[in-house]
């Protein structure tokens, strides 16, 4: 319910009790009296009613964090956006609570990816609506695994540039394993570019097979993001890997 519309209801309630009472005291005219008390008591009940769902959403984090987490474990955008406008305020209040993950969560690896992406997903849709807060919040929190991203990327170039292409696989891997059902920008910042070194280092080598499909990843996902600068890159590589006989 919008603000403006519980201001009118507790405008109309007073005014309107306040008129009742002012004929029956003064005029003594409890007959006419009795319509402004009636829209009077009428419009207080609905502004109590929806004051308290009001502070009832607001003091009550942990039923819109499961809301919030229910909607994106069901992969339900809809229910997530709805989640998100209707308890903004309550979830910019506690949301830096929930950057710590209870135990339960951290020893329950599907459990703990859903809390992860999550989070994410929130920080990012609060980024994208101009509020920044949440975003720099996780950061600070260094709990999710997307500010290790570009670390990890660079270490497993340099291993392949090091020659140690088994090393520099098994770490951009594990970065899409990090990756396995997440979205947002730092996905499509990085996803394509772990396609590509994969495939780089699949040719290296001599596995045609596995390089030709990563590179092909890289390209898709590219197309997605509408990324033609990464598009022409990959697809030039893709060149590379399979010649044209």
């Amino acid at each position: 319910m919008k603000p403006v519309v519980l201001v009118l209801l507790g405008a109309f309630a007073a005014l309107g009790i306040l008129r009742g009472i002012e004929m029956l005291l003064f005029a003594h005219d409890a007959r006419n009296a009795a319509v402004p008390l009636a829209i009077g008591f009428v419009c207080a009940a609905g502004f109590w009613k929806r004051w308290k769902n009001i502070h009832k959403s607001s003091s009550d984090p942990e039923k819109v964090r499961e809301a919030l987490f229910d909607s994106v474990a069901r992969n339900d955008s809809e229910a997530f956006t709805k989640v998100c406008r209707k308890h903004g305020a309550s979830i910019l209040m506690h949301f830096q609570s929930w950057t710590t993950l209870p135990e339960s969560v951290r020893k329950d690896s599907k459990a703990r990816e859903t809390w992860v992406r999550a989070l994410m997903m929130t920080a990012e849709a609060f980024k994208e609506a101009g509020e920044p807060r949440l975003f720099e919040g996780l950061r600070a929190a260094k709990h999710h695994p997307v500010w290790g991203w570009g670390d990890a990327v660079s270490r497993a170039e340099a291993a392949s540039d090091a020659g140690k292409h088994d090393e520099s696989i098994s770490i951009l891997l594990g970065i899409l394993s990090e990756m396995e059902g997440m979205i947002g920008s730092a996905v499509d910042k990085y996803r394509p570019k772990v396609y590509g070194e994969l495939g780089i280092n699949y040719f290296r080598l001599h596995k045609k097979a596995e390089a030709t499909k990563y590179i092909l990843l890289a390209v898709e996902d590219c197309r997605r993001t509408g990324d033609q600068e990464g598009v022409e890159v990959y697809t030039r590589n893709l060149g590379y890997v399979t010649p044209k006989e």
